[in-house]
């Protein structure tokens, strides 16, 4: 089984490789939704791949138990880019998950690349949320716009 390559409980992952993973601004990853990580990978071997083949496959977990955390097209391996000279990848992080967790990231052979402590919170939908600010935002301006033409039109009346 894939789960073969991850430790079986935090307490397995290397303490030297903690804080190697980054995850947004504070380390907070959303439950049912794609998240970002940027990698800090200190394996040489694996950063010389992903340097000579632009891309390299590596297995994600997320704990307390390890679970598999699939890639954004759903395939069980990650696929480990650069971008900005920095290594990342997306993860699907399942629904169901909150508060604190830790994520690891760990290559085909079973190297661990790095780990990191995160909180994850259930996922607003981030599409009704731009839109509600700046429709409540417009519908503000627009009748702060109409109070005063109003205003003028009755001032103007006089």
């Amino acid at each position: 089984s894939v789960n073969a390559l991850a430790p079986s409980s935090v307490d397995g992952l290397n303490p030297e490789l903690k804080g190697k993973l980054t995850i947004g601004a504070k380390n907070v990853a959303y439950a049912n939704a794609v998240n970002r990580v940027i990698a800090n990978i200190s394996n040489e071997e694996f950063i010389s791949h992903l340097k000579a083949d632009g891309f390299v496959y590596a297995y994600a977990y997320i704990y307390s138990s390890p679970r598999l955390l699939k890639d954004a097209s759903g395939a069980d391996r990650v696929k480990v880019y650069m971008l900005n000279g920095k290594p990342q990848f997306d993860a699907l992080f399942p629904a169901g998950y909150s508060g604190k967790h830790t994520v690891a990231l760990i290559d085909e052979n079973g190297n661990q690349l790095g780990w990191t402590n995160i909180t994850v919170e259930s996922k607003v939908s981030s599409n009704k949320l731009p839109n509600t600010g700046v429709s409540a935002l417009l519908t503000v301006f627009v009748a702060s716009i109409l109070a005063y033409a109003g205003a003028l039109l009755r001032n103007s009346q006089k």
